[in-house]
């Protein structure tokens, strides 16, 4: 089985850590917080849905967007980040190709793949 390139940030100090010490890109939809320096070479995400965004079934639905467009992008993502994804309002009408495109084009400008 291989090796996961990608675990979770669960607690709230986590999360801190990250908006605190780390850097930030945004579009219209999603805003990304990273920092480099995950333990072990594996990055790792939270994803962050405030009520703005909608009912807890559209704040799960981009959840799930989100998720499955960064699994998406496991094998050419840098090793050794920790990031944060937080959705805006606009992202509960948004479907899968738009989410990915936006998460593409963040992760693009913070270096963390090939632009």
């Amino acid at each position: 089985m291989p090796e996961r390139m990608v675990g979770a940030l669960k607690r709230g100090r986590e999360f801190r850590r990250v908006y605190r010490e780390g850097k930030s890109v945004s579009d219209r939809l999603l805003v990304l917080y990273y920092l480099k320096g995950s333990a072990q070479g594996i990055s790792r995400v939270g994803i962050t849905v405030g009520h703005r965004v909608g009912p807890a079934v559209h704040r799960n639905r981009v959840k799930r967007l989100i998720k499955e467009s960064i699994r998406s992008k496991e094998g050419i993502a840098k090793r050794g980040y920790e990031l944060v994804v937080v959705a805006k309002n606009d992202s509960c009408h948004r479907n899968f190709r738009e989410i990915d495109q936006s998460m593409d084009s963040l992760l693009q400008k913070a270096r963390i793949i090939p632009g």
